[in-house]
């Protein structure tokens, strides 16, 4: 990949987010949404800079910081803009749901999910959460299975 964001020889296809390898100083940037939010206004820009017939700039990754919620009214954040600061706990909690609804679409999205999220806040309820599909595997055949694993097999027994 170069560092315009596209693979050799193709200019006219960008690869964004956790998909791109990008290294930066020599240290690969994270398949984060971060760097992904970054990657796409610079695909934008780069595309408006082609129609327009203008020089394409390389990607340049700004690091803002890092966030992790571990729990529930438990966060650790590693804050790097517009601010320099290590929070933790409660208030690194409520610094990642402001900034992680603030960065939602429209104000509808924003409420809907601050909605949802405060509903499985206050009641202890989690949403669903399914696996839908198929649910034949390719290669995936329970009498192959058996057949290949022999439960009988010596060094089974011996561990029951």
């Amino acid at each position: 990949m170069t560092n315009t964001s596209n693979p050799k020889n193709h200019p006219e296809i960008f690869i964004c987010g956790d998909l791109a390898h990008v290294e930066e100083d020599g240290r690969q940037i994270p398949g984060t949404a971060q760097p992904a939010m970054q990657m796409g206004a610079h695909a934008a820009k780069l595309i408006h800079n082609d129609l327009n017939g203008e020089k394409r700039i390389p990607f340049h990754y700004f690091d803002k910081g890092d966030m992790a919620t571990i729990g529930r009214k438990a966060a650790v954040a590693k804050v790097i803009w517009p601010f320099k600061a290590h929070l933790s706990g409660f208030l690194a909690w409520m610094v990642w749901l402001v900034i992680h609804i603030s960065f939602l679409i429209n104000f509808r999205s924003r409420l809907s999910v601050f909605r949802q999220w405060a509903y499985t806040y206050l009641f202890f309820k989690d949403g669903a959460r399914l696996i839908v599909g198929s649910q034949n595997l390719p290669g995936w055949n329970e009498q192959q299975v058996e057949e290949k694993l022999d439960l009988n097999a010596p060094e089974l027994t011996a561990k029951r």
